[in-house]
């Protein structure tokens, strides 16, 4: 295994250098320090805090556990996932609907599969701007034509006109480009961006980007994706802490 390729001011991660776990019902993808995982250089990455892929089979459940001052965004892209929770929601998420828990001053749920195909999903975890706040939940449907043409916005602060909220100045949004697209995306002043070949290919200035393969850097002027093969993209814009 070698080092993860740094370019100034850029670090590129290979997708075959992410941590994985399996435990027979569940395939984790963790991009930084989780559960039984722990790199003391991988903790967070500005305000985001934990980018988890996830794999869940039929049938399987993750056990009812608790959060707490945590911004959490759940988006599906195969499959069911369903949400139960201690303030009595149950719903289920399916694949292109998205889901921002804000687990303020505390929170238990539990996710399962009750579908008869796997579940895939991604997980974001970023903290919030201040403490305690009420426990709320949101979901959004993501237009099927909405990240073709240009980055969709899922999520942002109150401010940031998205359908889900997050609180904390940071936005995440999704593309899905045909091959030969370009994705511009203008930073705000004082962020950090981590974008995510989710499995899409293409380049991001003179950085080629595999399926899998993830750049964390610091924007110093706005930026495009060159999209060279068809999949899925991921942008998270967070503050410094």
């Amino acid at each position: 295994m070698t080092d993860p390729e740094v370019i100034p001011a850029i670090l590129k991660t290979p997708a075959a250098l992410r941590a994985r776990h399996r435990n027979g019902s569940l395939a984790a993808e963790w991009h930084f320090s989780f559960g039984r995982y722990f790199d003391p250089a991988r903790v967070h990455f500005g305000a985001l805090r934990a980018y988890n892929r996830l794999v869940l089979e039929p049938g399987a459940e993750l056990a009812p556990h608790p959060h707490r001052d945590m911004e959490i965004l759940t988006l599906v892209f195969r499959g069911a996932l369903t949400h139960v929770d201690d303030r009595d929601t149950s719903l289920t998420l399916r694949a292109g609907e998205a889901l921002a828990l804000s687990a303020g001053r505390g929170l238990q749920h539990a996710e399962a599969n009750r579908g008869s195909e796997p579940v895939e999903f991604l997980q974001v975890w970023i903290l919030p701007d201040r403490p305690r706040l009420t426990p709320s939940l949101a979901t959004a449907r993501i237009p099927d034509d909405g990240p073709v043409r240009a980055w969709w916005t899922v999520a942002a602060d109150p401010d940031g006109g998205a359908p889900l909220v997050v609180h904390q100045r940071a936005r995440l949004a999704l593309a899905r480009p045909r091959p030969g697209a370009r994705l511009p995306w203008i930073p705000r002043p004082a962020t950090r961006l981590y974008v995510h070949a989710y499995s899409g290919a293409g380049q991001v200035g003179a950085t080629a980007l595999e399926p899998g393969d993830t750049l964390e850097f610091v924007p110093a002027e706005p930026f495009t994706v060159e999209a060279t093969d068809a999949g899925w993209w991921v942008l998270v814009e967070v503050p410094e802490l």
